[in-house]
């Protein structure tokens, strides 16, 4: 097992918490930002060179917030479609290029709900539809293959993030000032709160996904909302 991201502290932290709980396991943590070109290459080149193959890859970084469309910044706009589609898009590449020269391999992106029923924030949900549509596209290059590729979509998920942005008092990106945020999608998920999903609901569901057991199944948009969005 092999887990990334940025802060090393916290990235070694989590890997120490697994093996705590799982003493057998082999897990490497390899700090690495997902919006970094050069990272991205260095760690799939790494991979190859120390396990010579790739079974899956769950693509799980990612966020934003509420913002309205005309009230996003040209760098706003280019920071959440860069971390929400465009880094998973080139996570998938590399991937790809291993997993169809061995045949074998499971992608698993975590979108949102918003990439559907774009509730919260204007340029989070277009990203989010974007990776819906470029799974459903790698799935149609990769039937007849053992490659699969599948999304799952959280709905309201208990997270510090998730609930600093029920506040009507989400900062800027400068700090400064409140921003306009869009007060119909924070009502919205204030009145599904008592229905939440938990990252553990998700993480069944990727491992479920990551699995043989899913073999049958790719291309898919699949919700993990407790039925909040029906």
């Amino acid at each position: 097992l092999i887990i990334t991201a940025r802060r090393k502290e916290k990235l070694e932290a989590a890997a120490e918490e697994i093996r705590k709980k799982i003493p057998y396991a082999d897990i490497t943590a390899y700090p690495a930002d997902v919006m970094d070109v050069k990272a991205t290459h260095e760690l799939f080149a790494w991979i190859m060179e120390k396990y010579g193959r790739l079974d899956t890859i769950v693509n799980n970084a990612g966020g934003g917030d509420p913002a309205r469309a005309e009230t996003a910044s040209d760098d706003e706009i280019d920071f959440y479609v860069d971390y929400n589609l465009k880094a998973p898009m080139r996570y998938c590449r590399e991937a790809l290029k291993i997993m169809l020269a061995q045949n074998y391999g499971n992608i698993v992106n975590v979108s949102s709900i918003n990439g559907t029923r774009p509730l919260c924030g204007s340029i989070y949900s277009s990203a989010k539809g974007g990776l819906n549509n470029l799974t459903r596209s790698i799935g149609i290059r990769c039937v007849g293959t053992n490659v699969h590729v599948n999304a799952l979509c959280p709905g309201f998920t208990v997270t510090p993030q998730a609930l600093n942005q029920e506040s009507n008092k989400t900062p800027s990106s400068d700090g400064k000032a409140p921003r306009s945020v869009d007060y119909l999608s924070i009502l919205h998920a204030r009145s599904v709160r008592n229905v939440p999903t938990f990252c553990v609901d998700q993480a069944h569901l990727a491992l479920f996904l990551g699995s043989d057991l899913s073999r049958c199944i790719t291309g898919q948009v699949i919700n993990c909302d407790n039925g909040q969005y029906l």
